[in-house]
């Protein structure tokens, strides 16, 4: 018999994934029902990158794969992250403007 190649995740593996990936999904649609405060943000914000590492771990093959394509998907995902954190910074700290007449 041929046995399965390394690094390949077997089909146990992608089920609970997916079986993960809808717990995750059922607890996000469930904070619509929460009382809304800043913890909610937080609680969501959690779930999406929960479902996002699940995507990039087990979808992607990242668990086997290449330093570099390693480094260039953890770059990717905290892209957007510095662009939130640079823009919030620079409209923090700006002065309000003054009316010129």
């Amino acid at each position: 018999m041929n046995k399965p190649e390394q690094g390949i995740p077997s089909l146990a593996s992608h089920l609970l994934a997916m079986g993960a990936l809808w717990l995750l999904l059922l607890m996000s649609a469930a904070t619509q029902w929460m009382p809304h405060s800043g913890w909610i943000t937080v609680i969501t914000t959690s779930i999406a990158v929960a479902q996002a590492c699940i995507v990039l771990v087990v979808f992607m093959r990242l668990k086997s794969s290449s330093n570099l394509l390693r480094f260039v998907a953890i770059f990717s995902f905290c892209w957007p992250l510095l662009l939130v954190v640079f823009s919030l910074g620079d409209y923090m700290t700006r002065s309000p403007l003054r009316w010129p007449w």
